[in-house]
């Protein structure tokens, strides 16, 4: 038996829960009911295309000071 005996077979028969038509011809994601086109309108990371700018690496000391900032304004002033 080729496969071992891990090999297997699953056959899929028609049940309560079975469609006639076939699902593969929708085109909208079942999360967001956008098409491809509408998702690829929206979306900012697609595979393939370059992104339209690089992310702008930020260090963690840099990070730190812009949240004390923001928690105490008053001490970023001179």
């Amino acid at each position: 038996m080729e496969g071992g005996e891990n090999a297997w077979l699953l056959i899929k028969l028609g049940d309560e829960y079975a469609a006639k038509e076939d699902i593969t011809l929708e085109d909208k994601s079942v999360i967001s009911g956008q098409d491809l086109e509408e998702i690829a309108a929206t979306s900012e990371n697609i595979y393939g295309k370059e992104p339209k700018e690089k992310a702008k690496t930020v260090s963690k000391k840099a990070v730190k000071k812009t949240l004390e900032k923001q928690v105490n304004p008053k001490d970023g002033l001179n």
